[in-house]
């Protein structure tokens, strides 16, 4: 089975949105950088790896403030079959009810805010709110 970071960014969305408190993804070192972003800007509690059945997995602690999901929505804006690439110039303006963007560059997967100090661009992956 093909595994893709959009799969992922969806599985949390789907949980929060069932309202559970884990959900557990197939580990990759991109789900990994994705997960420990989220986790730095608030939008999930925490992420371990374990391993079951000789596979690693991720297990993700979903984050709720007065019961609301720390994330509400998440765009997709680089597929496999269409990337959409900025430069450090391009970059989306950090506006608070615009969420954060997680931009794909060659010093690893970032946040905009990150990139943004790098000076760096890159494939732009994801919105997340």
């Amino acid at each position: 089975m093909n595994y893709t970071m959009g799969d992922f960014m969806i599985r949390i969305k789907n949980a929060y949105m069932a309202h559970r408190t884990t959900v557990e993804a197939p580990y990759s070192k991109a789900s990994l950088a994705l997960a420990k972003i989220l986790s730095d800007n608030n939008y999930i509690k925490k992420v371990e790896e374990k391993e079951v059945d000789g596979r690693k997995q991720l297990v993700i602690t979903l984050l709720y403030t007065k019961r609301v999901p720390g994330m509400q929505t998440v765009k997709i804006f680089s597929t496999p079959s269409l990337h959409m690439y900025v430069k450090r110039h391009e970059l989306p303006k950090k506006v608070k009810e615009l969420g954060m963007h997680i931009i794909s560059t060659s010093k690893g997967i970032m946040s905009d805010e990150q990139a943004m100090k790098e000076g760096v661009g890159g494939k732009l992956l994801f919105q997340v709110q």
